[in-house]
């Protein structure tokens, strides 16, 4: 039997608190685990708002894009 979640709130409430883990997890020096944590929020992110990888590549080329453009 499934268990997964399907309520967008109960996720972005999940997402929420990793936000907290991830800075605790930095501040203690632990990097790698912090990094881990972050993409499983981007997964869960990605799941709230249905976002496939491809349109999750994009997004990202697309703010890579800007960054260097508003940089120059």
């Amino acid at each position: 039997m499934s268990r997964t979640c399907r309520d967008p709130q109960a996720l972005l409430d999940i997402v929420s608190r990793l936000e907290g883990v991830i800075g605790e997890l930095k501040d203690g020096g632990q990097t790698f685990s912090a990094q881990l944590i972050a993409m499983a929020r981007l997964e869960l992110m990605m799941t709230v708002h249905r976002i496939s990888e491809n349109e999750m590549g994009a997004l990202r080329q697309s703010l890579v894009e800007d960054k260097s453009r508003t940089l120059s």
